[in-house]
């Protein structure tokens, strides 16, 4: 069984330290790590940091390419690059003495045409019961609805398909029917028309995530956990209470979770 990572649009995750962001004004703040990220490559880290070996197929700017080769080593990963023009984008993430965060996000590259051919020629070796994880949104020039035509295409082949974009619709999710998806609050909103709030509001949003033809549908809750839809019926899972240093790579851990169970026949 194989597991893929499709990252379509990476960045590097810079981290800072920062006091008192101050808007409109001069702020200093000191930069802590830097390394080669983007949702897919975290969420195959998360599965090596649990033993699942896996290749991330990631699309890099050929001017910082080798740095993020260099930064995206790492043990059980199998990383494969598609090259193109331009930079890999930077995404900064300020974290605030208080405990906050702010994020800023910077443009990377756009894909040339032709871009997700070469992708699907890599993918074209994938069997029934592989699994492709796209996560992350997808760059500027790629044709969302090729992008569509091989997610469809892999699955007749029985590959399972998981997604968490906010490059797709609610429509887009109908077409895909993925064998697994967990929105962001954002992109659930956009899905179910309104803000996932309580338990209640998380069951009705799964469910009708569950009836576009999603085979498991999750819903997550933040710290208190997460609600998922599929053809047993639905479920709540309560997560263990841990000391929250950031938030960011949840949503990929929670989805690696989810691989993990799958791989070890949970």
């Amino acid at each position: 069984m194989k597991v893929v990572t499709l990252t379509l649009n990476p960045a590097f995750d810079v981290h800072c330290a920062i006091d008192n962001l101050i808007p409109l004004k001069e702020n200093f703040a000191t930069i802590t790590s830097k390394q080669a990220g983007g949702k897919g490559l975290n969420l195959s880290r998360a599965l090596a940091n649990n033993g699942v070996r896996n290749t991330a197929l990631i699309v890099v700017g050929k001017a910082n390419a080798d740095a993020f080769r260099e930064s995206a080593t790492f043990p059980l990963v199998d990383c494969e690059y598609v090259e193109v023009d331009g930079n890999v984008r930077e995404n900064y993430t300020l974290h605030h003495k208080n405990g906050k965060e702010t994020r800023i996000s910077f443009d990377g590259f756009t894909c040339p045409d032709g871009v997700v051919k070469v992708i699907a020629d890599k993918l074209n070796r994938l069997n029934g019961g592989d699994v492709v994880a796209l996560t992350g949104s997808i760059s500027k020039g790629i044709d969302k609805n090729k992008v569509i035509k091989l997610l469809k295409k892999l699955q007749v082949n029985g590959v399972k398909i998981i997604m968490d974009s906010r490059s797709f619709s609610v429509d887009d999710i109908r077409n895909i029917k993925p064998w697994f998806i967990k929105p962001n609050e954002q992109e659930i909103e956009d899905y179910v028309g309104y803000k996932v709030l309580s338990f209640e509001q998380a069951v009705s949003a799964s469910k009708k995530l569950y009836d576009l033809g999603v085979k498991n549908a999750m819903v997550s809750l933040g710290g208190d956990g997460a609600v998922i839809t599929d053809q047993t019926g639905i479920r709540r899972i309560i997560p263990p209470s841990v000391n929250v240093k950031s938030t960011i790579g949840a949503g990929d851990s929670l989805i690696a979770g989810f691989i993990y169970g799958y791989v070890n026949g949970l």
